[in-house]
């Protein structure tokens, strides 16, 4: 994630540029007086300066004026660079996007135009809005941002795709992303039975946490694959395999890292009193048993899944289960999802 001087760098370039078109617009003023437009102006301006000031000097009209220019240049500037290229040409001299918050996509237009409105609260006292917003929101969002649902994030520079590449991956997008909405449909509903239910939780160290459950059971971080093939776990050294190769990535390290920080984030979960487990859920691949006749370990799919979960229920006592999930909406900031909601689309891009 980017840091408060990365932006601070970004809002600078971006405010240089805009300088650079605004100063000789404002020089080019006084020749145009005679223009009936800019005499007009001219004439709202010094009776906005009289409203500010009772007896405003000669020249207060020429400043109002050319106060009033620089919104009429920013708000194109950041609706055409936030809004069509993803970034503000400050912001992509440190390699930085905006991107949406929910799916990890590009900002759009109407994002990029919440953005810039919101520019005059953020920028209040100097920036104190903008800066106490980004401290506390957890992943460096301003005003601007929680408005807009949005997040700027640092882009990663890898090696350019081939066609056939690029259509791969659009395919594994489009089957991860169905898989996550197969899992969300399939655990909503617990929420109907005293489970709390939590989708799309983000965190820029420890990586997204697709889906978490607090539920009589006890605690469960759940995270979604979409791959196909038959999946068994190597006797010998215990990593995963896909039709008897090994994965691109460690998905058990990345639940490790995210069951880790869970439980450092929680009081009462390092009571041991709650269990807290991590599982893998494939929506798409089958489960195998490896030479030794064991099936892989935390791994589940789609319709083991709910029997799993609801199989030891009444192990935690309600009241402490509530404590446990109020003392983890405080930390990450969430709400539990409610059936029939529509809640917030899983992300494992940003």
């Amino acid at each position: 994630m980017p840091t408060p001087d990365d932006r601070l760098w970004a809002w600078t370039v971006d405010t240089a540029l805009i300088c650079l078109v605004w100063v000789p617009v404002v020089l080019a003023l006084p020749p145009l007086e005679a223009s009936p437009f800019l005499t007009w102006a001219l004439e709202a301006s010094g009776l906005l300066a009289v409203l500010v000031v009772e007896q405003p000097p000669s020249w207060a009209p020429e400043v109002v004026l050319a106060v009033a220019v620089w919104p009429l240049l920013a708000v194109p500037y950041y609706l055409l660079t936030d809004g069509l290229l993803g970034a503000t040409l400050g912001k992509r001299t440190l390699g930085l996007v905006v991107v949406s918050r929910a799916d990890g996509t590009r900002c759009n237009p109407r994002q990029a135009l919440l953005r810039t409105l919101f520019r005059v609260l953020d920028g209040l006292f100097f920036g104190l809005p903008a800066v106490i917003t980004m401290r506390s929101s957890g992943d460096g969002r301003r005003l601007g941002d929680l408005a807009a649902g949005t997040v700027v994030v640092r882009r990663v520079q890898g090696a350019s795709l081939t066609p056939e590449e690029e259509a791969a991956e659009s395919t594994e997008s489009a089957a991860g992303a169905e898989g996550e909405r197969r899992m969300r449909e399939a655990l909503l509903p617990l929420a109907r039975y005293g489970w709390d239910v939590f989708f799309g939780i983000m965190h820029p160290r420890f990586g997204d946490i697709d889906c978490l459950l607090v539920g009589r059971s006890g605690v469960f971080i759940l995270d979604a694959k979409s791959h196909t093939g038959l999946v068994v776990e190597d006797p010998r050294t215990g990593a995963l395999l896909r039709d008897g190769a090994p994965f691109e990535k460690d998905f058990r390290a990345q639940l490790a890292r995210q069951r880790e920080h869970v439980l450092s984030s929680s009081r009462l979960l390092q009571t041991g009193e709650v269990p807290l487990q991590a599982l893998l859920c494939f929506t798409r691949a089958s489960l195998g048993q490896n030479a030794r006749g064991n099936f892989p370990r935390d791994v589940l799919t789609l319709d083991l899944l709910l029997p799993y979960l609801r199989g030891s229920e009444g192990v935690v006592d309600e009241e402490f289960r509530r404590a446990v999930s109020g003392e983890l909406q405080r930390v990450y900031r969430i709400a539990p999802e409610r059936p029939g909601s529509p809640g917030r689309p899983v992300n494992g891009t940003v």
